[in-house]
């Protein structure tokens, strides 16, 4: 089974891992040597890094680059909900109400 254990960067030694053990890659990178099985393969930000039977390391490929988004740990996301009309649900309209 795979354990989804969060971001870690690429270009340190990864850590010590059992089998199905996974990691997002939190940036851009080169995989540093000592990531058997991946090592010298470029990343990118959200790529997942998976731990197989073969004690090797193993690349799934993200298709979007994630740091164009928010970053994978830290950071604040807001925005602005705008409803101009009346809710379904019997709720006043919003305006400029911040969400986080």
């Amino acid at each position: 089974s795979m354990v989804i254990h969060g971001s870690v960067n690429p270009t340190v030694a990864p850590p010590t891992a059992v089998h199905g053990d996974a990691y997002f890659a939190d940036r851009a990178a080169t995989a540093a040597a000592s990531w058997t099985g991946i090592a010298g393969m470029a990343l990118k930000s959200g790529d997942l890094m998976l731990f197989g039977t073969d004690n090797k390391w193993h690349a799934i490929p993200n298709e979007t680059d994630l740091n164009a988004y928010l970053p994978l740990v830290g950071g604040t996301m807001t925005a602005s909900a705008h409803n101009r009309g009346g809710s379904a649900y019997g709720c006043g309209p919003l305006d400029q109400q911040a969400v986080r």
